[in-house]
């Protein structure tokens, strides 16, 4: 019932285009590997593998909205840097609110690429130039993201997991859920902690590793 509901939420969005649905997320992963694709509503209760489990499986998904009958899933789900959630039964006007916000993600880097170290990013209905050399690192704030340069500061509306996808591996690296880094910019490293620019980053377990590793091979 809440596929059939989430279809017609998505033919009447003039922005969205539906390319697929599956029941499962075995089949939804083949299709993601074979289909250009900017969105997914993503049911957390699902057989055989969950939407958290699904996510944890395949990290480089694009952008998430769940579909959930369980408020309690709210916190966990934002830990995986979704777009947003939506619960059942769907409503509209909550569905909509959804997909605008996921549209303003996606338009945050229309046009990024000048082909070299630049890119664009939307910031205050503007279109800011970033500098990848300039770029030390990135910060997580609520539905927000904070790009700190040499100089300045922006504030857009993203997620981690997109600039986690936009930014060059060979430069920068996540160390921490609230922080992606510039490799280049790091001045030293004690303990569980980055220094970059006079200032303090952490560094997660989970990330601690493999920025040794990545250390090693600069």
């Amino acid at each position: 019932m809440s596929r059939a509901v989430l279809e017609k939420c998505v033919n009447e969005t003039a922005f969205l285009e539906l390319v697929g649905q599956y029941s499962n997320a075995m089949d939804a992963r083949v299709a993601i590997s074979s289909k250009k694709v900017d969105l997914i509503f993503l049911d957390i209760e699902m057989p055989e593998m969950s939407g958290l489990e699904f996510i944890q499986s395949f990290p480089d998904v694009p952008q998430i909205i769940f579909v959930t009958s369980k408020t309690d899933y709210a916190v966990e789900a934002f830990e995986y840097d979704v777009t947003d959630y939506v619960t059942k039964p769907v409503n509209y006007e909550r569905f909509l609110k959804a997909a605008e916000k996921a549209r303003r993600i996606h338009d945050v880097f229309e046009g990024e690429n000048t082909g070299g170290m630049d890119f664009f990013v939307k910031c205050d209905s503007k279109m800011v130039k970033i500098n990848l050399n300039e770029l030390n690192f990135v910060e997580a704030l609520g539905d927000y993201v904070r790009l700190i340069t040499n100089d300045k500061k922006y504030t857009v509306l993203s997620t981690m997991k997109a600039f986690d996808a936009k930014l060059p591996s060979d430069i920068f690296m996540r160390v921490h859920k609230s922080f992606i880094i510039n490799l280049r910019k790091i001045e030293r490293i004690e303990k569980n902690v980055v220094h970059i620019d006079d200032l303090r980053i952490p560094i997660s377990r989970t990330y601690k590793e493999g920025l040794k590793k990545r250390l090693t091979t600069l």
